[in-house]
């Protein structure tokens, strides 16, 4: 009831005002630490549309993303997100993300232990997306059909194995979309945008090498 929500609700802020630190920029309530410099507020107000919201993790060793339409949920602090102009242009930035050649460039980027935090943007010099551009619209067009493939995947995981974790299931995700040939596409444009970044797996010699 709205009465049990309330009283729980003043518990959990009563054991915040207990533990919280005294420096003068410590949120002076829960609700205030939830959302701390407007960090729900601006995801629940950010506009639709078209636009896309992307997001990828703030530590860790492999960099992955996705894109979700703003509103749909929420990013916390093991997450970093940015809200793409377009649908396409979101897909674009994902499809890159997730490139298996960039991931030594991106595992490169991190400035302090494992955080990516805004390095990755800062580090690896992604192209600005340009609808004119054919890479571009492939990547998003690839990026699209990860995830048509990914979410399959995923189905296929639950209902054979509800109890795999994370872990297995990103796992057999990257194997669907290396033998699915999709990965080796996109590491291909990618590989084409960002020459300098990219480590492509060595190619096994051929019968005229």
């Amino acid at each position: 009831t709205a009465a049990s929500a309330e009283y729980s609700w003043r518990r959990l802020d009563g054991i915040y005002q207990q533990h919280k630190s005294q420096g003068k920029s410590t949120p002076t309530s829960l609700a205030k630490q939830i959302d701390e410099r407007g960090k729900l507020s601006s995801q629940i107000h950010a506009p639709i549309g078209d636009r896309r919201m992307i997001l990828y993790p703030s530590s860790g060793d492999i960099m992955r993303s996705a894109r979700a339409q703003p509103g749909s949920g929420f990013a916390d602090s093991t997450l970093f997100w940015h809200i793409a102009a377009s649908e396409l242009e979101a897909g674009y930035l994902v499809a890159l993300l997730n490139a298996p050649c960039l991931k030594q460039a991106f595992f490169d980027s991190r400035e302090s232990g494992r955080d990516f935090q805004l390095h990755p943007w800062r580090k690896v010099p992604i192209p600005r997306y340009d609808a004119q551009n054919s890479r571009h619209t492939a990547l998003a067009e690839l990026c699209e059909r990860a995830e048509t493939l990914a979410l399959d995947e995923a189905l296929e995981c639950r209902r054979k194995k509800p109890k795999a974790q994370q872990k297995m299931l990103s796992r057999l995700i990257r194997e669907r979309l290396v033998g699915e040939g999709i990965a080796a596409e996109i590491d291909a444009i990618a590989a084409q945008l960002l020459p300098e970044q990219a480590v492509l797996p060595e190619q096994p010699p051929t019968l005229f090498s």
